[in-house]
Order: C-alpha cells, then structure tokens, then sequence
C-alpha cells in the first residue's frame, strides 16, 4: 500500500462459531495443540492453552462459520489425532473428542544424574524417539532425579545436555517397554577448546557453528556459536579428543579436523559458496496494541492485539531465511525451509518475550525430505544455542498443503526437524575417469554409511545404485559412454536415512577413448583417436595406411546430417537435451579457442517460453524445468530480478529466493491459493490454461 490515506476500506468476515476441542486421556501430555484449517486455503484457527477436566483437556477456538480440518499434536506424540469435513456454524458450538491414549501408552523413563556418587540438580535429560516424532525432556530435581512421560513400545536416543559437564556413557539407545530407568553418571567439562572460524582470506565468519563429536567409544556432542570475529570456545572434559567441523551463511560444512582439549587457535577455513548470497530479511511494520498478520512466502505469523506490547508504536518484525540451520544429536532440520523470525520496538530495542502467544503457520517443501521418509513423522522445532540443540513445539501438520501450525511463545529460528537422522553431506564432486564416475564428498557427521543416488534427468532421485558405503568415496562404473549422470548422496545411521546432498553431474567419456565431458568443476579433456583402413580378401587381412600427397589439395565432402530420432518418453527426451547441452558447452569451449564466437547454450532452452511442466518444484530443486519456469515468469511480467542471475537472459536452473517471490506475486495476482511460491499441482494445472 502507498503512503496516501484511503477511506471505504471495508472488509467483510463470517459470522463465528466455536469449535470445542475434549483431547481425552491427556492430563500427562505437557505440550499440546490444535486446531482446524480450510482444506483448501489453509486458513484457520489454533491453540496450545488447554483447561483440565478429569483426565482431559479442553480448549475453546472461535472460527469463522464454515468447513474445516481437525489436527491435534504434541511433541510426544506427533499429531495423534485428526478428523475431516467438522462444520462450523455461526453462533453454535460444534465439539471435536479425540482420544489421546489410543495413540499410545504413556509410561515413565526416569533415573539419575550423579557426580562421583553425587546427585546433580538441574541437568537438562532428553530423550528423541528414533525413526518417528517424538521428543522429551527434563531438568532433574534436587535429587538429581528427572522423569519423562514417554510413548510405550518404542525406542530413544537419550542424552543430557550442560554447559559443565559430560555424560561419561554418551548418548545411548534405550528400549522401553513399561517404566524404564536410565541412569548417568557425569564428567565436569573442566577444559576447552578453542580457535576461530576463518574465510580463505584468513577474516573471521560471524555466526557459524561448530560441531564436535568425541572420538572415543561413545557418542557424545557439544557445539557452539563464533561470535562477531569468528571466535568460538568449546567446553570439553580433561584429556578428551574430538572431531571438529563448522558451517557458516554461505559457507558449506567443512572437512573434520582432530582436536584435544587443551588446544587453542583450532582454526577451521571454510570455502565460500559460489553464486551464494546472505538472505535479506523482510520487514514488517505493525501497531503492537493493534497486532495483525505478518507473511513471507512461506511463512504467516498471525500475531494477536498486545502480544508485542500495548503501545501504539510500530513494532518491526523480521523474517528470513536462516543464515544457517544446523543437526544436533536428536534431530536434523530441513536445510531450506528454516525461518529466522525476530522483532524490534520503535526504540531499536530486541522484543524478547511476548505478552501472549502468536500462532505460526510453516510451509515446507517435500521435495527435500529423504527418499522413503513418511512426511507425517516431521515435526516443528526450534534451536536453542543454549543445549545446542533442536526442541520440538507442539504443532500440527498437514501433509497436503505441506504446512505446520503452532502457537509460539518467543522468536528464533523454526523449522521443520527429522528425529535423528544424519545431515545431508557436502560438498558432492562428480568426475570422469577411465572406468566410469568418480564421487566424492565431505562427511556427514552422524552418517555410519551413505547411500548414493543415480538419475539422467536431474530430477526423481528415488532409486539408490549403491548402499553401505562406509567412505566419503565412490566410484560409479558399467556405464555408457558419452552420457551424462547426475548424482546425490545421503547420509544413514541408526535413526534412518537423511537427507540428500545437492546434485553434482559429470559425462562418461566416449566409448572406445575419445573426448570426455563434465560440468560441476570438472575439467574437460580431449583425446585423439587414429583411424587405419583394412582391406579383407578371403585369405588375408591386410592393414593398408592412406596417405595424401602434400601437393594435392581435397576438397572434403560434407557429411549428410544424421537424422536425430525422437525418444518417444518426456524423461528420455530431457536426458537427450541435457547430453546434447553438455556436448554443446565443450564445443563452445573449443570454438572460442580458435577465435569464433561464444555461442550461448543456455539460449537455446532460453527460446522456448511454451515450457511443459511435470513436476512439483520448491526451493532447492535444479532441473531444466525450473529454468524453463523463470523464463516463462520473466517472458510473463513476473520478472525475478532486473538483472544478474534471474533476469532476463540470465535464467538459472535453481529454484532459489528470486523464483519462489516471483512465483507468488503470479499466483496472488491470478487468486491460486496458498499464494506461497509452491509450484505444485494447481499452479501446473492454470498455467495449461493460458494461451502464449
């Protein structure tokens, strides 16, 4: 809206009604939400304040009359329960039962925390269901005692987490089956490590993180944040060795180093991103007596009168993408789908606490979950610096919009979190060689084994050519000549499967020697092959070399242009183009050599704006489809940047930042909701009715 006032802005709403949530057999269940949302808009109402009743709890929601979506979740148990097509009428009460014991059996995990025999109070124990939703925890009590209402039949990763001490045991996997106890017993982290974490010009990296895994016979993690100049500090225990890595905005995960406790200037260098770019927060000016609904693309805050105090000042609120979103040891975030969200009153001064809830809705994009993984185990969490580590918050979610709701009680980073699978690796390099492709990349530093995906059409990564690869090598052999391959790479341990690194592509090289091709930082190479004449009798088989006079000049005859088949399937096609690309770029390279021109071959896909999509896509996915995308939005008014990569000319292949804004002013204007820059079915479906 402009600065010119404007009168007869009128806004109409429903007539309400209320949804009465009964949640049974919940009276020992800490977190607990729900709500109900539009099936089609995703529009709606939640809560996480719940008055008890007997064995239940009980919440009021107003709602605009209309039909909608039940969901309840908590931590503990996911969402446990949820029900369709619940109508609500204006001025009537419509009640929701959900039962929640039917979806587990809460029993008791307890036991104590000591040092050399003595209880220690206050030591924060957590335990992370593996391969499913599920997070708790606890501080201990005087008695240096914690207890934890966990789902019966499952089994946890359990840990404790200090600023000063150690579990001697590590984190350990516990089965419960009834009550179950689980003791530890603690080491004082009485020594340091620390160092800084360095650009390749030697400046310090604000914000980034450190990772540290002990290298003994346990699985123990600690991290910490660098500050401004790139300083970071370690609390360890005496004598004890770790495994160091760091990630910083922009600045991918590095290889691990070997630290002791004790050492000092532990510096880590990181390489810069290429192409890489630090996210620009957007800014959203509300009246804090007022409140009101802040949203970016993939995020809505929806944020009550008072919640951000009660003068009628402007509060500012920022949301971005986060710089970075790194694992812990119970939970992995979605690396693309966190959100940085904070907020400054009129003064400058940080909001640090809120006066009352804000109800937070979450788009996430499927495409980045691991092959295989069941999407209704995600959960929502936050990372908390201070355990260094993921905390999940009572949310719902749902799988069909691709969205989770909760009700925030304070401002960080939020994300979608997977139970304590490995991170996806970095840093994924494709090579041609003599017997194939050679793969490489930077660990992972929770995988035990990796998994490596193959596809020929940089899309639908889904069936894996290799599994229990136990190095950060691999070599792809059996292969056909003159053919590119593109390639990811996931990270398994005891949890599951992770998820997938970027693509990286090579091309084999020829068949029988011959030129070999490849993109992704790979040199490209040229051989000479030698052709000999055979002349065939029936007795004999005599090899005749040819040779030209250097007197006489021979005009060469042109060769006939083969006649290209057509594959018949659009994947075949796609793999054609992208070979035919590849082959194009080495041509280019060799022309300019001898002084041509620079042929573009990124124009060629560039001409044609009557793209045909066949896929969902998001942020993070690359593909031709998603250049042919930002072509057509550019060539359509929907321009993603007036110039640099994105703009006109200059499409790229990744779905990124610019794409997704642009996309969902497209959608906005022609009313396709959620107008979030999810190009999924329904944008598909109206972009077959435009006429180019």
């Amino acid at each position: 809206m402009s600065g010119a006032s404007a009168t007869n802005v009128n806004w109409s709403v429903n007539a309400q009604g209320t949804l009465r949530l009964e949640i049974q057999n919940a009276s020992t269940i800490d977190q607990l939400f729900g709500g109900a949302f539009d099936s089609t808009t995703g529009r709606g109402n939640g809560t996480n304040s719940w008055a008890a009743s007997s064995t239940s709890k009980v919440a009021n929601v107003a709602l605009p009359a209309g039909t909608y979506d039940v969901h309840v979740g908590s931590p503990s148990l996911g969402e446990f329960g949820s029900q369709t097509g619940v109508v609500i009428t204006a001025g009537q009460t419509t009640i929701v039962m959900i039962n929640a014991q039917a979806s587990a059996t809460l029993v008791t995990l307890s036991g104590t925390t000591t040092l050399s025999g003595v209880a220690q109070s206050g030591i924060n124990v957590w335990a992370s269901r593996i391969g499913a939703p599920g997070f708790f925890s606890a501080q201990t009590d005087a008695n240096g005692e914690y207890f934890l209402k966990v789902p019966t039949g499952f089994s946890y990763r359990v840990g404790v987490r200090s600023l000063t001490y150690l579990p001697t045991q590590g984190d350990v996997d516990v089965n419960v089956s009834g009550n179950t106890t689980q003791l530890f017993t603690l080491t004082s982290a009485g020594g340091t490590i620390t160092g800084r974490v360095l650009t390749s010009g030697a400046s310090g990296i604000a914000n980034a993180w450190v990772s540290a895994m002990k290298t003994s016979a346990t699985t123990t993690q600690t991290g910490a944040p660098t500050d401004a100049d790139g300083n970071y500090t370690l609390n360890v225990d005496t004598g004890s060795t770790w495994s160091l890595v760091a990630e910083g905005p922009c600045y991918p995960r590095s290889a691990a180093i070997s630290a002791s406790e004790g050492d000092t200037n532990k510096n880590i260098t990181l390489t810069l991103q290429s192409g890489c770019t630090a996210p620009v927060p957007q800014v959203n000016g509300i009246t804090a007596s007022a409140g009101g609904q802040v949203s970016k693309n993939d995020l809505v805050l929806d944020i009550p009168a008072n919640a951000l105090g009660s003068s009628q000042n402007t509060v500012s609120v920022s949301i971005s993408d986060a710089d970075t979103a790194v694992p812990s040891a119970n939970a992995t975030p979605i690396d693309g789908s966190v959100q940085t969200i904070s907020a400054t009153d009129s003064t400058g001064a940080a909001i640090t606490s809120l006066n009352s809830n804000i109800t937070l809705t979450l788009t996430y994009d499927p495409a980045l979950l691991p092959v295989g993984f069941t999407e209704s185990n995600m959960q929502l969490g936050y990372f908390d610096t201070n355990t260094g580590q993921w905390e999940p918050v009572a949310a719902t979610i749902d799988t069909t919009l691709n969205t989770f709701t909760a009700s925030i009680s304070h401002f960080t980073d939020y994300g979608p979190i997977l139970p304590g699978v490995p991170d996806a690796p970095t840093n994924l390099v494709a090579s041609a060689a003599s017997g194939g492709i050679d793969l490489s990349w930077t660990a992972s530093p929770t995988a035990t084994t990796y998994t490596i995906y193959r596809s020929l059409t940089n899309t639908n990564f889904t069936t894996a050519i290799a599994t229990g690869v136990t190095g950060t090598t691999y070599t792809n052999t059996g292969l056909t000549g003159s053919t590119l391959y593109y390639y990811k790479v996931a990270g398994v341990n005891g949890n599951g499967e992770g998820p997938s690194s970027s693509s990286a592509n090579a091309t084999t090289q020829l068949s029988g020697g011959g030129q070999s091709y490849s993109s992704g930082g790979v040199t490209t190479t040229t051989t000479t092959t030698t052709t000999t004449t055979a002349t065939t009798t029936a007795t004999t088989t005599t090899a005749v070399a040819t040779t030209t006079p250097a007197t006489t000049a021979v005009a060469a005859t042109p060769a006939t242009p083969a006649v290209l088949a057509i594959p018949a399937t659009w994947e075949a096609r796609q793999a054609l183009i992208v070979q035919i690309l590849a082959q194009i770029e080495v041509l280019r390279a060799e022309l300019v050599k001898l002084g041509g021109a620079s042929p573009n071959a990124n124009a060629l896909l560039n001409a044609n704006v009557n793209a045909s999509f066949k896929r969902d896509l998001s942020v993070g996915v690359t593909g031709d489809d998603v250049q042919a995308l930002q072509v057509w939005l550019n060539v359509h008014g929907y321009t993603l940047a007036s110039s640099g990569p994105g703009s006109s000319g200059n499409e790229t292949t990744r779905f990124g930042a610019l794409t997704r804004a642009a996309l969902a002013k497209f959608q906005t204007v022609n009313g396709i909701k959620p107008s979030l820059g999810y190009f999924g079915p329904k944008t598909r479906a109206f972009l077959g009715t435009i006429p180019e």
